[in-house]
This record gives structure tokens, sequence and C-alpha cells, in this order.
């Protein structure tokens, strides 16, 4: 028993041992492991602090004398110098760059060039992309009238007023994003249920599809709740008041700000178009114009309204950095006012939508009717200067570009009216001034025999390529109608053979040229944009979609997105 109980302890020292030995042993190891790692970091360090000692010392703060006119601080290694970018390439070289974290993006042209899709132009169809275009945004836009339901510009001239190309974009914008759609708009149509303020004595009866209204008390109001829905900003119904002294309000929260904005529509000859008062609440001033017996079809898209009395105040910046979007405003409810005993009627049923494209873009359509003078043309009421005044055209003068613009306008209402004789009969009084030269309040300038439709149709003539080109679009949209009389047809060749003779003249090298204006006024050369570059391309593209014999064009239009990817022409 003792011999076992020996034997068993020995086993037990054994074991004891043989584990320290292990401990022993795998301690040494990771030991042994840990100094290894730390002498190959230790070298690894070593290497990379060496490799950047032997970079700064490779790399030295030098002096660049940039043409002999100013000195900026450079670098150089062994085999290049590094110029800084923003105090010398960018304006230099006219390009541009964004540094997105360690990577520097540099790009030749700011502006994307982009290209119609390949195929046959349709001309009742979407217009280019303007279905992108965001007229109502534009700071130029101080307002879309509450008299004519078009845009009123502020480009040149703080007075607003009606310019042709900026209501004809606005047409075609809404017309494109209409053609666009894959699903209809959201829409609902309600009926009003008034509920009267206090001290107002009103009675209400339902006369055909109106409701009517009359004040018995000196001053009186009604207002009924719309839905509030921040995608239903878009206000129609007809109103028929019966004299200056009646008005309607819209109250509407905006929801960036959390501040509440009460829109009023008044009559009155007022020239601002939009104003402000700042009270406790936000108050916004459209005019109707001067007051007329008769039916009102109101059609108001809130959102815009309100932001553009919004810019009128404090919060100006805050929306020009990060401009409006559908869903920024909620209508809350709308009133009719009245000032004295009287009465007046609204339609049985108001309706409230996301959006009303088409009827936004025959609200236009209808304008150019009605405002189009006695030989064709649409005046621009204010005077325009070109090349530090070298040239000016004197209020009353009008433009191929706007011309252009209303035939597409006016081709699309005559296909979407189904065959509405008054837009097509205001087109072709529009052609008249194709056909006459800027000497004679026309807008067509001959260049070495060739016919050229001016944007600015001064004496000598500027030449500007892309209100030339927006000319031609305009002229085949409505060479398309098949009516006695329409000769826009022969227009639209003239001014091709125009453009196959004289487009080389626009071409740097390195970029396009907006205008031709150095060669008849002797002024350095007009370089374009890149974004007005891209504009180039894109409508010498969309023209090689309409005309069979293009090649000429095409290769042009091609180098010239290579250039807008830094391609330039070789040189001798």
């Amino acid at each position: 028993m003792i011999i076992r109980s020996r034997k068993l302890f020995l086993i037990f020292i054994f074991f004891i041992f043989i584990f320290f030995v292990y401990l022993q042993f795998k301690t040494g190891a990771e030991y042994d492991k840990l100094n290894t790692f730390k002498e190959i970091e230790k070298k690894y360090h070593s290497r990379n602090v060496n490799l950047e000692e032997k970079n700064t010392c490779l790399t030295k703060t030098i002096s660049c004398d940039i043409n002999f006119k100013k000195k900026v601080k450079c670098y150089k290694d062994e085999s290049d110098v590094y110029i800084p970018f923003k105090q010398v390439i960018k304006k230099q070289f006219d390009v541009s760059g964004k540094l997105n974290q360690d990577i520097f993006e540099w790009t030749t042209s700011y502006a994307k060039v982009k290209v119609p899709d390949k195929g046959e132009y349709n001309t009742t169809g979407t217009f280019g992309h303007f279905a992108s275009y965001k007229v109502e945004k534009r700071s130029r836009v101080k307002c879309i009238s509450g008299e004519e339901n078009v845009p009123m510009s502020i480009q040149w001239d703080s007075k607003p007023y009606y310019y042709v190309i900026q209501i004809c974009q606005y047409a075609l914008q809404h017309y494109s994003v209409y053609m666009g759609y894959d699903k209809k708009p959201e829409k609902l149509i309600s009926q009003p249920y008034f509920i009267y303020s206090r001290n107002s004595v009103i009675t209400i009866k339902e006369d055909f599809n109106q409701s009517v209204l009359k004040c018995e008390s000196e001053e009186g109001s009604a207002f009924f709740n719309l839905r509030r829905d921040p995608i239903l900003s878009v206000l129609s119904f007809i109103w028929k008041p019966d004299n200056d002294k009646q008005y309607f309000s819209v109250v509407a929260k905006e929801n960036r700000f959390n501040m509440t904005a009460i829109v009023y529509y008044i009559f009155g000859n007022d020239d601002r178009c939009v104003w402000v008062k700042e009270n406790s609440n936000i108050e916004i001033y459209y005019t109707l114009g001067n007051f007329e017996k008769k039916e009102y079809h109101i059609l108001r898209d809130i959102l815009v309204d309100v932001y553009k009395g919004l810019l009128l105040t404090n919060k100006k910046n805050s929306i020009t950095q990060n401009p409006f979007k559908i869903g920024d405003v909620t209508v809350v409810k709308l009133t009719l006012h009245f000032k004295e005993p009287g009465i007046q009627s609204i339609s049985n049923t108001v309706n409230q939508s996301s959006t009303a494209e088409m009827e936004m873009f025959m609200k236009a359509a209808d304008w150019l009717v009605k405002n189009q003078e006695e030989d064709g043309g649409w005046n621009v009421s204010v005077s325009r200067s070109i090349a530090d005044n070298k040239l000016l055209l004197q209020s009353g003068w009008r433009s191929a570009m706007g011309q252009g613009h209303a035939l597409s306008v006016l081709s699309r209402a005559y296909n979407f009216s189904n065959g509405n004789k008054q837009y097509f009969e205001t087109g072709l009084k529009s052609l008249n001034l194709f056909k006459k030269n800027a000497l004679q309040n026309g807008v067509t300038n001959n260049f070495f025999g060739f016919k050229w439709y001016e944007e600015y149709p001064t004496t000598p003539g500027t030449f500007v390529l892309n209100g030339f080109l927006y000319s031609l679009i305009g002229l085949y949209d409505f060479s398309k109608i098949k009516l006695p009389g329409n000769d826009a047809e022969i227009l639209f060749n003239d001014g091709i053979k125009s453009l196959k003779a004289l487009l080389p003249l626009y071409d740097t090298g390195s970029g396009s040229l907006y205008d031709l204006r150095h060669v008849g006024i002797g002024t350095a050369p007009n370089l374009a944009r890149w974004d007005y570059h891209a504009v180039h391309v894109y409508l010498l593209k969309w023209i090689c979609n309409i005309i069979k014999d293009c090649d000429d064009i095409d290769t042009v239009a091609n180098r010239w997105i290579a250039y807008s990817n830094g391609i330039r022409a070789k040189h001798n």
C-alpha cells in the first residue's frame, strides 16, 4: 500500500515537472516571437522614416515667376515642379478640380456634356432635356406673375418684365415634364365648406357650378380648410369677384423654417410683382393686375409663391444655398375677403395637386397669342447693352431665339389642342421677323452672304451660336404643321446652309466661341463658357437627328466633345 502511494506521488511529481517545462518553453517562444515582430517593425518604421526624410530632402520650396507678372510659392523635387492649382492653373487654363479625400479630381470642363438620344426627333415630344430645367428657381426670375401666370424677369432691369425666352423655356420645361410622366401626378378635388370669420355677415347659396357668397357687413371673410398634404401645393379654381376691393389669400406652413406665411392676391397696378410685409407672420403679396369684371381662372403653385416671397426676407441666403423643393410648404386654408358689402363666387370644386404641368404650359402658350405684336414679334421691354456698351439694343427689341422658342411652344400647343387655329396663326405671323433684317426691326443679319438668325439683332451683328441653333429647332418644329402659307421649312433650310458654311468659324481648337462679335466690332473673341460649350454640342447633335446630310456638323460636335475632355487641336 505504501509502495503504491509512492508510485502515485512520483507520477504526480513527474507530470508537474513536464507541465513546468511546457510553460517555460511556451513563454520563451512567445517572447522570441514578440522580439522578432518588434525588430521587423523597427526596421520597417526606420525604412519609412528614411524614405520620408529622403522625400523631404528632395522636395524643396521655390518661387515661381508666372509670366513675369507675379510670384507664387511652388515646390520642386528631383524631376518636376509643382504649381498651385487655385492660384495659377485653374484660371490660366480654365480647368476645374476638387480634392476628394486623398484624390484630386481634375476636369477640363465643369459642365457635363450631354447628347440627345439617337433617332428621329419628335416635334410633339419632349423638348431636348428641358424636363430637367427649373425656371421658377432661377434667381433672375422675380416671380410667376399673378396676372399672366408666366415668369417675370429681372435679368437686365430691377423692375420685373416679361421676357419671351424665359416664358417659352418655362412652358417647354412644363411640357417636357408632362410628356415624361410614368404615372399621373397626385390630385385632390374638394368642395369648399366655408367657415365665416368673426363679425362677418355672409350668406351662401349654390348656383349651378359655383358657390355665391354675399357679404352684408362692412368687412368680412370666409375660409375653408385645405388638405394639409405637403405634396399638394398647386391650387386651381374659378373665382368671380364683383369689385377691386375683393381678394383672396392662402395660409401656408413653411416646413423648413417652421413658420407661417399668408399669401395675398390683390388687384392693382403694382410693378413689383411680389412684395412682403414682415409681422408676426410673413405676408406675401401678388398683384392680379387691374380689376376686370370676369371669371378668373386661378392657377397658383403656392410652393413657388411662398419662396419667391421669402427670397425678399433674411431667409434669402439659406434658400439660395438650398433651393426649395416639393414638400417644403403645406397649404392650410383658402380665404375669400370683402372690404365692403358685395358678392363674389367660387367654383364648387377646388383642385389641389402636386403639379399642373400642362395647364402651366397652356397659360404660357396663351400669353404668346395675347401679347404678339402686329408684325409678329414679341417685344423685350428693356434695353440690352453688349460688348461693354459697344452695341446697344433699345427697349422693344426682338430675338430670333425668342421667336424660335415661341414656334416650339405654339406647334406643341396646336397639337395638344387638337388643331386650335389661333396657335398656328400666331406662329405663322411670327415667321415674318425671320424675313426682315435687323435694321428693319427683324431678327436676321448676313455674314458673307449667309443668313443668320440673331438672338441679339444688333448692327453690326453678333452672330450668337446657341440662339441661332434654337431658332432652327423652332422653325423645324413649326414646319411640321402642313397648312397653306407655312414656309418655315424654307427658312429652316436657309439656316442649315448658313450653319454648314459658318460653323468652323466658332472652333477655337480647344473650345468654341459664343459669338462672332469680334469680326464686326474689333473686340477680342468671346469664348464660350464650358456650360455654353456643352449646349453647343447638344444642339449640334440635335440638328443631326433632324437632317440627313450631317457628317460635317457631327464631326465638329465630336471634336468639341473631345475639347471638353482636354484634347486640343494640333499646332504646326
